[in-house]
């Protein structure tokens, strides 16, 4: 028992110093970019040697993409935490659209969001990444199928991921030009969004035809046709 006592003292203080590197790399990505992580700027954010990053990681790569893959995990933790959410608490439609804003919005963290588009840039240039950034769209497609539930879409998978891209896009706007009114504008869209995926059928088909320029179904059919 001694000796496997010793082995577990030993080995939680390492990783709690490896966990420390990669919450330092990950602020230092959402900070300056991929490109500020280094050793000794990792070991420095750390307050460790600089040698720890060499013990724990073969190359500067390896730790950007553990880092990387950390935040995903954590991103993906909280997003199923969300939907949960409001599986169970039966929010209406308004109530989702205004948590989604305040979840973005209401304490925006430039650094946390600046790392997601840095571990979408990095996937597409490393295929080594991609898994991991999959996971974290999952994540947030599997919140927004709930979120789209909850607003009374017949079939709330199949608008997941405009609404996933609806949001990326909102807050990468917001990074490059932090515009006043950027939420109010969000929640918008969230609604609006809401609005055309709940819709009956039968309206949705009369808006596919109106905008393609053919005459509306009438009697169950396309005139068009």
């Amino acid at each position: 028992m001694a000796p496997s006592r010793g082995r577990r003292a030993h080995r939680e203080p390492a990783l709690r110093r490896r966990a420390a590197l990669l919450r330092a790399a990950i602020e230092l990505i959402g900070e300056r970019g991929v490109g500020a992580v280094t050793h000794r700027a990792v070991a420095a954010r750390a307050g460790v040697p600089a040698s720890n990053t060499t013990y724990f990681f073969n190359s500067i790569d390896e730790l950007i993409e553990e880092a990387l893959r950390s935040w995903v995990h954590n991103r993906c933790t909280q997003l199923e935490e969300l939907a949960a959410r409001m599986e169970n608490e039966h929010a209406t439609p308004a109530q989702i659209a205004d948590a989604f804003t305040r979840l973005l919005f209401s304490d925006f963290d430039s650094s946390a969001e600046l790392t997601q588009y840095e571990a979408y840039l990095q996937a597409a240039r490393n295929p080594a990444l991609r898994e991991a950034v999959a996971q974290a769209q999952t994540s947030f497609e599997n919140a927004a199928t709930a979120a789209l539930r909850a607003a009374g879409a017949p079939d709330p998978r199949r608008g997941a991921r405009a609404f996933t891209a609806l949001t990326d896009g909102f807050v990468l706007n917001y990074l490059a030009n932090p515009r006043p009114g950027t939420a109010a504008a969000y929640r918008q869209a969230v609604r609006d969004l809401f609005i055309a995926y709940a819709m009956p059928e039968d309206e949705r088909t009369a808006w596919d035809a109106r905008l393609d320029g053919r005459p509306p179904r009438q009697g169950g059919s396309d005139l068009s046709v």
